[in-house]
C-alpha cells in the first residue's frame, strides 16, 4: 500500500509537472518499473525474509506455487528490480544513436541495436540465473536441509511456497550476481552517457544550440535518476550479508 501512494504521488508530480514531455518520459519510466517490482515483490508474492535462515516464504497470490516455479517466480522479481536500471542504459542508448553524426560509429543500424540490447540484458540476468538453477532443491531434501541446520525454524515448512539458500555458497554468489549485475548497469550507463557527450560535443558547430541544449538536458536528467537509484542499488547487496550476523536461534515466526 506505501508503495502504490509513493508512486502515485510520484505519477501525479511528473505529469503535472511543466517540463517537456521527453523530459517526463524518464521519472515516468521509472516510476512504473518501480511500482511493479514493488507490487510484484509485495502483492504478487508477499515475501517474508527469514533471518538467520538464507530465504524467504510466501504468503500473497502464488503462495501455493511448488517446485520449479518457485525458482521462476524469484527469478521474474529479480529481473524487474533490475530492469529499474537496465531502462536507463536503453533509453540513454537511443539518444546516442539519435544524436550521433551520419559517420559516426554509434550510428548503428536497428540490427546492431537489437543484439546490443539482447546481450546487455542477458548478461545482466546470467549471473543470477545460474544462482538462481543452482538453488532448486525438491521439497524433500529442503526439508531435511531446514531440520537438520535450522531445528528453531522448522515452523517455516508449513508454506508451500519456501525458497532457500541451501549453502554459504550460494549465499555469497547471490549477493554477488547482484554486484556484478548492477556494476554492468553502471557500467553501461557511464559509457553511453560519455559517448552521447561526446557526440554533442563534435556538433557544437553543426548542431543549433537550442537542439544541443535539449539533447545535454536529456542526458542529464537520466543521470540524475542513475544516480539516485544507483545509490540504493548498491546497497541491497550488503544488506543480503545481514545473515551472517543474527543469532541462528532468533524466533523469526511472528508467533
Amino acid at each position: 500500500m506505501t508503495s502504490i501512494i509513493v508512486n502515485t504521488l510520484g505519477f501525479y508530480i511528473v505529469i503535472t509537472s511543466k517540463e517537456q514531455k521527453k523530459y517526463k518520459f524518464v521519472p515516468l519510466i521509472n516510476h512504473f518499473f518501480a511500482f511493479l517490482s514493488q507490487f510484484y515483490l509485495g502483492t504478487v508474492l508477499n515475501t517474508v525474509i527469514l533471518l538467520p535462515v538464507p530465504g524467504i516464504y510466501c504468503i500473497g497470490w502464488l503462495k501455493n506455487a511448488t517446485g520449479p516455479m518457485l525458482v521462476v517466480y524469484i527469478a521474474i522479481f529479480h529481473k524487474l528490480f533490475l530492469f529499474q536500471g537496465e531502462i536507463l542504459a536503453l533509453v540513454l542508448l537511443f539518444e546516442l544513436v539519435s544524436v550521433a553524426r551520419k559517420e559516426s560509429f554509434f550510428k548503428f543500424s536497428p540490427i546492431k541495436i537489437s543484439v546490443i540490447i539482447i546481450v546487455f540484458l542477458g548478461l545482466t540476468s546470467s549471473f543470477g540465473l545460474i544462482v538462481f538453477i543452482l538453488s532448486y532443491i525438491p521439497r524433500d531434501e529442503l526439508t531435511y536441509h531446514v531440520m537438520k541446520n535450522y531445528p528453531h525454524h522448522t515452523f517455516v515448512l508449513r508454506y508451500d511456497f519456501l525458497w532457500m539458500l541451501s549453502s554459504n555458497k550460494l549465499y555469497i554468489g547471490f549477493a554477488m550476481s547482484f554486484f556484478c549485475a548492477i556494476g554492468i548497469i553502471v557500467v553501461s550507463v557511464g559509457m553511453v552517457y560519455i559517448s552521447t557527450y561526446f557526440e554533442l560535443e563534435k556538433q557544437m558547430e553543426t548542431m543549433s544550440k537550442v537542439v544541443r541544449r535539449e539533447h545535454q538536458s536529456f542526458i542529464d536528467e537520466v543521470m540524475d535518476h542513475a544516480k539516485l537509484m544507483f545509490s540504493f542499488f548498491c546497497i541491497l547487496p550488503f544488506s543480503i550479508f545481514v545473515q551472517f550476523f543474527v543469532d541462528e536461534e532468533t524466533d523469526v515466526s511472528g508467533r
